[in-house]
């Protein structure tokens, strides 16, 4: 009995030792990753996958490697580095992600570096074959999704693709679509703020709103007209993705058109920003990057 008793602790301490050791290999990754060291990232990660990992272990040893992939790929992009080192890199990026799909196909971050990876390949590459694997990345947003409804850079991401990509007859894009999903990145984030002190604002979520309501332009008649069916999709909508592409029917909208709003967005952030007794180099660049839209609104 008493051995036995000494085997279990045994066990749970090294269990636990072993638990620690990964969660101080994740900890360094995202550290590493904050700095920008994408390549020394990439070497911690990998060593970390010749030790025995849980396959939940993995998929997070993945998806980060889709990550930092992505990153790097960024930075050879503005380096000036040949399209073929490119495609490469985001490949690679790519095929980390759907080990990590393969490894957990419930964490979502899988599907998102994914599609993150092949949405920059498509940057690289634009053409019909481009637009073909567009899908790809909307249907790997749509299964992150539906594995975490309440992750608002997912909505982000998909916005701006649903905003970029042609509409019918040629492909998927909708400008409304993308309205939708960038309110609902907005609404998941300020709820976050909201909730958690301390919380980091990010206004991509809010820029992303103003110019996509800017580009869609609709009078205010127009837009409070299509609520009522927007509403009814929502809550007939098959899975989170469905729903939320008319999550602008579950919305009060101001009677105002599209680009009161977008320019009323706009202006509530520079007054969030400069009532800050010292803004930080990120809320500058974000005033600059109000200012830019503005004035090009104003031509």
């Amino acid at each position: 009995m008493r051995k036995c008793v000494i085997f279990c602790l045994l066990f749970l301490y090294v269990g636990g030792r072993l638990f620690s050791d990964f969660m101080s290999v994740l900890d360094e990754s995202d550290a590493l990753n904050r700095e920008g060291r994408y390549e020394l990232e990439t070497d911690v990660l990998l060593s970390s996958l010749e030790t025995d990992l849980t396959s939940t272990q993995k998929a997070e040893v993945y998806w980060r490697l889709s990550r930092t992939a992505m990153l790097r790929g960024g930075e050879a992009q503005q380096q000036g580095e040949p399209k073929t080192a490119l495609y490469a890199i985001f490949e690679e990026g790519e095929a980390f992600g759907l080990k990590a799909i393969t490894a957990d196909p419930n964490n979502h971050l899988g599907y998102f570096w994914a599609a993150n990876n092949v949405g920059r390949w498509l940057q690289v590459n634009m053409g019909l074959k481009a637009l073909k694997k567009a899908r790809v990345v909307r249907d790997l947003y749509a299964e992150s999704i539906e594995r975490n409804p309440e992750y608002a850079l997912t909505y982000f991401a998909i916005s701006q693709m649903y905003a970029q990509v042609p509409g019918k007859p040629i492909s998927f894009g909708s400008i409304d679509y993308a309205v939708s999903l960038a309110r609902k990145a907005v609404d998941i984030h300020m709820d976050s703020v909201a909730s958690e002190p301390g919380q980091d604002r990010f206004y991509g979520y809010e820029i992303e709103l103003a110019r996509v309501l800017y580009k869609r332009g609709w009078s205010s008649e127009k837009r409070l007209g299509k609520q009522g069916r927007k509403e009814r999709n929502f809550d007939q909508g098959d899975g989170a993705f469905e729903k939320n592409m008319f999550y602008e029917g579950t919305v009060v909208l101001e009677p105002v058109p599209d680009r009161i709003e977008a320019r009323a967005i706009l202006h509530r952030i520079i007054e969030e920003i400069e009532v800050a007794q010292a803004p930080t180099e990120y809320q500058k660049a974000v005033l600059g990057r109000v200012a830019e839209l503005l004035e090009r609104w104003d031509e």
